[in-house]
């Protein structure tokens, strides 16, 4: 055996501890290390804008289009569209059980690139984004200082350079620039002045952009020279942009477009995205780390880089890191470790405690090995270093080292019964091979549904399991290698005399002793009584499952909140940012407030994990991410500000959130309602907003038809448009450029390429009226009924069209083709989902709610997400409970032992909901978890007592006496595994919060009410079986 060849063997044994000892300090210091869990990039937003298009417009040519486009393709899960006027918001998930995602996400590109033909021809090519599933690594912001206002130009020159100089840093995958000003060539012409040459924004561009050369000129040989053919400067510059030579439509001789027009380099007129950071505007760069790289190293990289950076700025140019993870990574990895020692130290004491000095020695060295082979295996299967993977070894700190205390135990009775060391070695390894591989394998199995959970819930948990079952196995591979060797090194030198150690069998406190082996009698003698002992307490705890509330996962403790902010839909930007800095202000002066940083017209940066982007193109919308003091009450923060900010400006819809653990969820209550007309919905979902605003703690609803936006619609009258020689078409390309500009090209200034954009004086302040007055050019000779050349200069637009004010549902929305109209309600901060959502269905029960023929109504949000994943953890949990099963019957023999033993596992399914019960905790899903793995750690006690009972053969016939004294005998190490596997838990039990504690309850209670029924119900159902044997 490679026990007894260790022993034999010092030396290799040293060389084994050396291996095991490197192998886990490297992995230590060389694995990636992150916050929190990196989540597979599953979602995507496609956006297509269609400027000046109506939202039935943006539907029905743009999104149905590219929803039809990418249908087909069946490992896409959910198609999730909303049409906006002017854009097409379409959400993409793959289904959880995709693992080729970069190939689904290419095939997915290409659907929609084929599908760009069929897009109209003002509609601007389609933008994918994927969404990232973590956190971004830092963000930079530069802004101007106090002093005086910096230029925009050189902030944005200089963020392009910060980002160039970023993105070239070992580890950084990707960075991203938010608030970006742009940069752009303006060619701003007086309408007039523009009617007078026959010309329109269009034909003007399409000059400009022609007399640009695009095509390489080519290469002369010559005399065996080649020389390429390049343009000069004035082709491709400001200057050369204003020589341009301009042919006016109406005939004569070419101008000059500076003669014609405003030449100047600007800032993107009305930007639709913007960033205010402590209230000053700011541009923000953003960067990603690579999953294989440690946070903590790049972000030292990244200081060294701005610290030299800041030395070259401008004076009047302030560079600040508004956001770090390495901080966060740092701390979480501190508390961790600091649990991983606590934990330790609890384990030790009760080793010294319940076993002798020596048998502890050895034991505690197992502690450290095995947690050094669990990082050696996370850093081989390419798991980072975050809270989930260092806390499976800190759940597994009780577990790993049972089969040691087990092993150690046995050893130690045998080498007092006078067997040499060697064979005492031999002998126990022989012994408890077999029982103690059965309960590794069972425990494995209780914790392979939640590594192979799929999606989301599993990406986030999964690594706590397989840390666990790398412990466990490790434990296993130790107690049957090194530990006996280890124990009979230091044995070789003590004294052997049972008199100068410590009792090894039974309890040491004679008076306990007594009372506990009477105990033991009476129920072996009496059967039944033992039965009904063992399952009083499950039973309760089956009773009290059904009233304990349910919850998916809990807020996260972080000192920072989000807020949003929603305006009316055609809101313009400006008007949102006069909001958000109103607000900015009431939530600057709140005590405890540090920072505060806004995005506006999109979602913001992800700062934390599970924050998906899922706004663009969003004038009217803008998100906050919030830093709080540490130690502040944030629950009770976000409800006080919610009130403030809710009676400061009642015409915006405004959200404050704690951040939460998790997979992402939009809302915590999502109801959706689903049927082929738009109004029906509309009209069914104002029915339900009022019920969900009348349950208690619902705060604030929406609803996707819950808005109108108006528009103004053109009425063409047909006889006029064709006395002009004009078309419907001639008339809303005109409209479209002169509103909206005309992109010509672009040139290059100062090392960038920028944009040329043609477009009408102070555009966006045209009224009514001047656009009536506009001048709509034909495309070609106009030409009278008699086929005579009529004059060149159309009509004003109000000669041919009139306008009428329209209303209108502001946003479509479509999941899976089907339209939807879906209503989000958040709830106070502090309450569970579940509760409110329990109350909201009785109201709507008790209601006159009725849904017509063809309608549907589905619940999503937080309790859809966890009844999904809990789904999912069942239908793994089927397949391996019966392997489970199986496995007790090869190990016994028995079909009537292995049930015994599972009923131990039943029983314990109610033991971690009563412990749950007892300290106030909600089922949540880390509950969910702590039951599964319960089920398989709650029979390794009673396999360690039922296979001495099998051991023995008077006690395996059934003798109440021998079983008495087997179960006796086996206590000691029944009661210290339970003792060290609860101590494990303290430390998460003790940390406060409300996402471990409940894992850690619902396990250490039910191996606690474990070890009663190992120690009463299992030898009192085999008393029973034998007798009703005979």
């Amino acid at each position: 055996m490679i026990s007894t060849f260790f022993y034999r063997n010092p030396r290799l044994l040293i060389m084994a501890l050396v291996l095991v000892v490197a192998s886990g300090v490297a992995a230590f210091y060389n694995s990636p290390r992150l916050e929190d869990p990196v989540l597979s990039r599953r979602v995507a937003v496609v956006s297509i804008s269609y400027p000046g298009a109506d939202t039935d417009r943006v539907d029905s040519l743009v999104t149905t289009k590219i929803e039809q486009a990418i249908r087909s393709i069946a490992e896409i899960k959910t198609i999730q569209s909303r049409s906006r006027p002017g854009v097409s918001l379409i959400k993409v998930e793959l289904r959880d059980s995709v693992s080729n995602i970069p190939e689904v996400w290419s095939r997915v590109r290409d659907k929609i690139e084929q599908a760009k033909s069929d897009l109209p021809a003002q509609a601007l090519s389609p933008e994918i984004r994927i969404a990232e599933m973590k956190s971004y690594a830092a963000m930079v912001a530069l802004s101007a200082k106090s002093g005086g206002p910096a230029d925009a130009f050189t902030l944005r020159r200089i963020a392009i350079d910060l980002q160039a100089r970023i993105d070239r840093l070992a580890g950084t995958e990707t960075t991203r620039i938010f608030g970006d000003p742009g940069e752009e060539a303006v060619v701003e012409v007086d309408l007039d002045k523009l009617a007078s040459t026959g010309l329109t924004v269009g034909a003007l561009g399409q000059q400009i952009e022609q007399s640009q050369p695009r095509f390489p000129a080519g290469t002369l040989k010559q005399n065996q020279i080649e020389r390429p053919i390049t343009y000069g400067d004035k082709f491709d510059s400001l200057a050369g942009l204003k020589e341009t030579l301009i042919k006016p439509g109406s005939g004569g001789e070419s101008v000059k477009l500076s003669d014609l027009a405003n030449v100047s380099i600007q800032t993107e007129a009305n930007p639709i995205n913007a960033t205010l950071i402590d209230g000053q505007e700011a541009i923000v760069i953003c960067a990603y780390v690579r999953d294989d790289y440690r946070v903590d190293l790049w972000s030292d990289r990244l200081d060294r880089l701005l610290l030299g950076l800041k030395k070259q700025l401008p004076k009047n140019v302030e560079l600040s890191v508004i956001f770090s993870q390495r901080p966060f990574v740092a701390l979480r990895m501190q508390e961790l470790l600091s649990n991983l020692l606590l934990g330790m130290i609890a384990v030790m004491i009760v080793i010294i405690v319940m076993m002798d000095w020596r048998s502890a020695t050895v034991i505690g060295l197992a502690l450290p090995l095995t947690a050094l082979i669990v990082l050696a295996g996370l850093r081989i299967l390419k798991i980072p270093i975050h809270q989930m993977s260092i806390t499976g070894i800190v759940i597994a700190l009780g577990l790993l080292i049972d089969n040691a205390i087990v092993m150690v135990d046995e050893c130690r009775q045998r080498m007092h019964s006078g067997l040499p060391i060697s064979t005492a070695i031999a002998q126990a390894v022989h012994h408890l091979a077999m029982p103690l591989l059965c309960s590794t394998l069972t425990t494995t199995l209780a914790f392979l549904p939640i590594a192979m959970l799929p999606g989301p819930p599993g990406e986030f948990v999964g690594t706590i399991a397989v840390s666990v079952i790398l412990a466990i196995n490790a434990s296993l591979l130790l107690a049957l290698t090194i530990v006996p060797a280890l124990l009979g090194m230091i044995s070789r030198k003590t004294d052997q005399n049972a008199e100068h150690a410590k009792q090894v069998t039974g309890l040491s406190i004679p008076l306990f002793s007594k009372m506990y082996q009477r105990s033991i009698s009476i129920v072996c003698q009496h059967p039944l009584l033992g039965l009904l002992v063992g399952i009083g307490l499950p039973v309760l705890g089956f009773v009290q499952t059904s009233q304990l509330p349910e919850q998916f996962f809990p807020a996260s403790d972080r000192n920072q909140i989000q807020i949003e902010v929603e305006l009316p839909v055609g809101t313009s930007q400006e008007q949102t940012r006069n909001v958000i800095t109103s607000l900015n202000e009431l939530i600057r002066n709140e005590p405890g407030v540090r920072h505060t940083n806004w995005f506006m017209g999109e979602s913001a940066p992800s700062f934390y994990y599970n924050i998906v982007p899922r706004r663009q193109h969003a004038t009217y919308y803008g998100q906050a991410f919030i830093d709080l003091e540490p130690g502040m009450n944030t629950p009770r923060f976000v409800r006080d500000l919610q009130t403030k900010l809710t009676q400061s400006n009642r015409d915006a819809r405004i959200l404050v959130r704690q951040l939460e653990q998790g997979p992402p969820v939009d809302a915590p209550i999502e109801i959706l309602l689903k049927g082929p007309d738009l109004r029906v919905l509309e009209q069914l979902g104002s029915e339900l907003r009022k019920i969900l605003s009348e349950t208690p703690d619902v705060i604030y609803t929406r609803s996707d038809l819950g808005e109108v936006t108006t528009s103004l619609e053109l009425d063409f009258d047909k006889d006029k448009l064709n006395a002009a020689g004009l078309t419907q078409s001639d008339i809303a390309s005109q409209l479209y450029t002169a509103l909206e500009g005309f992109k010509a090209g672009t040139i290059r200034h100062r090392e960038f390429e920028i944009p040329v954009i043609v477009r009408i004086t102070d555009a966006e302040e045209m009224d009514l009226d001047e656009l009536q007055g506009l001048i709509i050019q034909p495309t070609g000779p106009r030409m009278n009924a008699r086929g005579e050349i009529m004059d060149s200069e159309g009509p004003p637009l109000s000669a041919v069209s009139d306008f009428q004010l329209d209303a209108d549902i502001s946003t479509i929305t479509r999941i899976n083709g089907e339209y939807t109209n879906e209503l989000k309600a958040y709830i106070t901060a502090g309450k569970l989902p579940a509760v409110v959502l329990a109350d909201f269905r009785s109201r709507l029960k008790q209601s006159s709610f009725k849904l017509p023929l063809g309608y549907t109504i589905d619940f999503a949000g937080e309790t859809a997400a966890r009844n999904e994943a809990v789904t999912n953890l069942i239908a793994d949990a089927v397949i391996l409970i019966s392997l489970m099963v199986s496995i007790l019957v090869i190990s016994f023999r028995s079909f009537r032992i292995a049930f015994i033993i599972a009923s131990v596992a039943g029983l314990a399914v109610g033991l971690g909901p009563a412990a749950l019960w007892y300290f106030g905790y909600p089922f949540g899903f880390m509950a969910i978890l702590g039951t599964m793995g319960l089920m398989g750690l709650a029979v390794n006690d009673s396999i360690v007592v039922m296979a001495g009972i099998r051991a023995d053969p008077d006690a395996s016939r059934g003798d109440v006496a021998a079983i008495v004294n087997v179960v006796n005998g086996c206590t000691r190490h029944v009661l210290s595994t339970t003792f060290t596997t609860i101590a494990g838990f303290l430390p998460l039990i003790l940390s406060g919060g409300d996402f471990w504690p409940p894992l850690a309850i619902t396990i250490a209670g039910g191996v606690g009410g474990a070890t009663l029924l190992a120690l009463y119900f299992v030898p009192a159902a085999y008393v029973l079986m034998k007798f009703r044997n005979r």
